[in-house]
């Protein structure tokens, strides 16, 4: 906090590419839906510990060069005391939907393998009211 009531954040950078970086470098349709499966499940764990990332987007979240994620811009981050509700959760997921490349990759192309990454960290209840409150692409990978 500075004196005239401002804030900044100082960040120790991560090594690693964006994960909207690493989708366009993916050699193959399957490599491409492994990565959304990974993203899905590691978006499920941040909302199960009641991680509200309000700037959540492929450009907002590195495949680390150890193979983990991590986030960057972290400003917009809410730390919660229980996993996020439905509505936080698709909220949070809506966000990504207004970039169209990252629209087009993880809830038109690879909508499936985002969800079962998803379900795999998210409860069962959660993920099913999820799917219900998506706004998934006619056609999407379902």
């Amino acid at each position: 906090n500075y004196a005239d009531g401002t804030q900044g954040v100082r960040y120790i950078p991560l090594a690693g590419q964006t994960v909207r970086q690493a989708l366009q470098a993916c050699s193959s349709l399957a490599a491409r839906k492994a990565l959304v499966q990974r993203l899905g499940r590691f978006m499920g764990q941040l909302h199960q510990q009641g991680v509200y990332f309000r700037s959540l987007h492929l450009g907002n979240v590195l495949l680390m060069d150890n193979g983990e994620f991590g986030l960057i811009d972290l400003a917009d981050m809410r730390l919660l005391p229980s996993p996020l509700s439905a509505d936080l959760r698709q909220r949070n997921l809506r966000h990504m939907q207004r970039y169209a490349e990252d629209k087009q990759w993880l809830f038109e192309e690879n909508v499936q393998a985002l969800l079962e990454g998803y379900s795999a960290a998210a409860s069962q209840t959660m993920s099913h009211a999820l799917r219900q409150k998506l706004e998934l692409a006619p056609g999407a990978d379902r």
